[in-house]
């Protein structure tokens, strides 16, 4: 599972090119298939380049969209990220996807905590360590891998691990209204 933010167009890549299979989201989540499938044997076999399918364009020109329960086991899953810290906590952009999205995936058994590495790229200046962990809610999933360039960051980290699957007091009433499934899910 990777986000389909540019930064992480070269994680998807690599992950294609190595024979994974990768899953992207829709914006928002709002389709009735909120995922996109990107099976590097259907694209190698369509002739489309793994460059172009790791892009969020080209995920959505070549990607197979997906449900949630028709997914399968990640072996990691990469998340977007304003800040960071070395010890494992993580800022998004504030929407609530990522976290959304990773308690949906424990509830489907896709990710499993302190098995399926959680990992995200940033530059240097991203990282803001010794603030963050004190703003994690119940639902923030800590990271273990944090990739800048020239450094990978294993945090190892001791943030606990959310304990729901989804936590439903933290989804808005517009994300209920927007994403088609989540009031059939709960």
């Amino acid at each position: 599972k990777s986000t389909p933010a540019p930064p992480q167009a070269p994680l998807r890549r690599r992950a294609l090119e190595e024979g994974k299979t990768v899953y992207v989201p829709v914006p928002q989540l709002t389709e009735d298939t909120p995922f996109l499938k990107l099976d590097p044997a259907v694209l190698k076999a369509k002739g489309v380049a793994f460059a172009d399918a790791a892009t969020a364009a080209g995920a959505a020109r070549h990607g197979e969209g997906v449900r949630f329960d028709q997914m399968e086991k990640f072996d990691i899953a990469i998340v977007g990220s304003v800040a960071v810290a070395r010890e494992g906590a993580r800022l998004g952009k504030g929407g609530g996807f990522a976290d959304l999205e990773m308690g949906i995936f424990r509830h489907y058994g896709w990710v499993t905590p302190g098995e399926t590495p959680i990992v995200t790229t940033v530059h240097p200046t991203q990282l803001v360590d010794g603030v963050l962990s004190a703003a994690l809610d119940e639902w923030d999933v800590p990271l273990d891998l944090i990739c800048c360039p020239g450094e990978v960051i294993r945090t190892q980290t001791a943030l606990p691990q959310p304990t729901k699957t989804v936590s439903w007091s933290a989804v808005r009433p517009d994300q209920f209204r927007d994403i088609p499934f989540l009031t059939e899910f709960r």
